[in-house]
């Protein structure tokens, strides 16, 4: 708990940030969030400040969270967005379904969702192939985080960029076995850091670290993905469209899972690994089934141990049966 005036204090890693809308005594509505890796990019190098007179006195961050709109101002269209400048060719996919109860919910949505367009909606709720966007910003939104305003070229550039003491990377290390499946255990989604070292602290030496079945290990997006993408994955539509591992939209999309020397890793069957660089260090140990580990991921054998988990590798289940289980 914090104390009146007190700046809140959020862990570096991957957060999921939520907002609700409340109705009478405070129950929850309806909520719209959105995925932030603070390990990538300039906030690897984070906090930006020269020292503490520079230091913000309650935040040094705001996110500033918007519904996009087409060049005519419009939020949506009824059923698709394939022809917004900067969407993906095809559309993307419907992110903020209708449900079949609608009517009962018309301070969340539009008055009448028959209209091919709604240029001007009071609905509290994002409408139907809405894109939420949520950029990371300076303290006072001048800016991307990381970033400044140049007084002279008036353009972005890299806050302190090029300082020696301002260019020193965040190292990542995962030194206890956690427990991954009580994390985000609802939706069984864990999101990739850019580059973390598996090296155990040295009382939990010969405990490896798992990587529970049914988990999928994936990478935030930096764009919305296309409908096509999304429907190649999952045809049927069982999954949130933002849950679907389909390859991140990222530039930086890479991540690696580095196995220290003494350390173990373990996949389970039915893990599916996107965008991610598996690195088995010299003395490291890597135990998985290739035919039943879903995903784009590579592995890099640097001297390590690669081994199968099963004694007879089982056939590949397909991604519904991994669903059922």
């Amino acid at each position: 708990m914090r104390g009146p005036g007190e700046r809140s204090l959020l862990p570096h890693t991957v957060l999921k940030h939520t907002v609700y809308l409340l109705g009478d005594n405070d129950v929850a509505l309806d909520s719209v969030s959105w995925v932030y890796d603070h390990t990538r990019g300039r906030m690897r190098y984070y906090p930006f400040v020269d020292g503490p007179s520079n230091e913000k006195q309650y935040y040094d961050l705001c996110f500033r969270p918007f519904v996009r709109t087409d060049s005519a101002g419009h939020t949506y269209e009824a059923t698709t967005n394939a022809g917004w400048s900067g969407v993906a060719g095809g559309g993307t996919a419907n992110h903020f379904p209708v449900p079949l109860d609608w009517e009962d919910l018309l301070q969340l949505y539009p008055d009448d969702l028959s209209d091919a367009f709604d240029p001007a909606s009071t609905a509290d709720r994002p409408p139907p192939y809405a894109l939420l966007e949520a950029p990371l910003l300076s303290n006072n939104g001048s800016c991307y985080a990381g970033y400044a305003v140049d007084s002279i070229t008036g353009q972005m550039d890299a806050l302190w960029g090029g300082a020696p003491w301002n260019e020193v990377p965040h190292t990542y290390v995962i030194d206890k076995p956690i427990d991954l499946r009580l994390i985000n255990a609802q939706e069984k989604v864990i999101y990739n850091p850019s580059d973390v070292t598996i090296a155990m602290d040295s009382a939990y030496q010969g405990t490896p670290l798992v990587f529970p079945g049914g988990t999928t290990f994936r990478t935030v997006h930096g764009t919305h993905p296309s409908r096509a993408a999304v429907e190649t994955v999952d045809p049927l539509g069982l999954l949130d469209p933002q849950l679907v591992p389909v390859p991140s939209t990222l530039g930086d999309s890479a991540s690696f899972y580095r196995i220290a020397d003494g350390n173990t890793l373990i996949i389970e069957p039915c893990v599916t690994i996107m965008d991610a660089v598996i690195v088995v260090e010299a003395g490291g140990t890597l135990y998985y089934d290739d035919p039943v580990v879903d995903g784009n991921f590579t592995v890099v054998n640097q001297g390590g141990t690669v081994l199968p988990l099963s004694a007879v590798a089982p056939d590949k289940p397909c991604r519904l049966a991994c669903l059922d289980d």
